[in-house]
């Protein structure tokens, strides 16, 4: 009945070990590290678009050195 609960616990333990070192990457503070790092500009110069009311967003100022590049 102890070696049961010792398994048990054991398992429990390790189970959590290995979530928790699965998670770890997640729980730092600032903007992670991802392929895509541009659907963030994208995204900022839609909504700078909608402020201006340029509906539909065909031209970004802030995108492609200043050369007024579709954020598209």
């Amino acid at each position: 009945m102890l070696k049961k609960i010792i398994d048990s616990v054991s398992i429990f333990f390790l189970l959590a070990f290995v979530v928790f070192l699965t998670i770890k990457p997640l729980l730092r503070s600032g903007y992670y590290p991802m392929h895509d790092d541009m659907q963030a500009i994208r995204l900022m110069q839609m909504d700078k678009c909608v402020k201006d009311m340029q509906i539909p967003c065909r031209w970004v100022p802030d995108m492609g050195y200043g050369l007024w590049i579709s954020p598209i």
